[in-house]
């Protein structure tokens, strides 16, 4: 998001989109992995399309409000090593 706009004229190269899949793949993975191994054995039984949903709400929502922008600050200099 940060490459998105442009502060007192810096503009922020984004860095490559295999970087970027690799870290977003990282931190959907973790969250995935973590929120199906506790939901599990709970949702197992539901139909495929709510437990499916159920898993989509927390994976979109972990990552947008807590899990991605600290993987992306965790892997800051391996993302922007070229601008340095």
């Amino acid at each position: 998001m940060e490459t998105w706009f442009s502060l007192s004229g810096m503009r922020v190269q984004p860095p490559p989109k295999w970087k970027m899949f690799t870290v977003t793949l990282l931190a959907a993975y973790t969250v995935s992995l973590i929120s199906r191994l506790l939901l599990g054995p709970y949702l197992g039984d539901w139909p495929l399309f709510a437990s499916n949903l159920i898993f989509t709400v927390i994976l979109v929502a972990t990552l947008t409000y807590f899990r991605d922008a600290p993987t992306r600050l965790l892997f800051r200099k391996w993302l922007y090593q070229e601008q340095r």
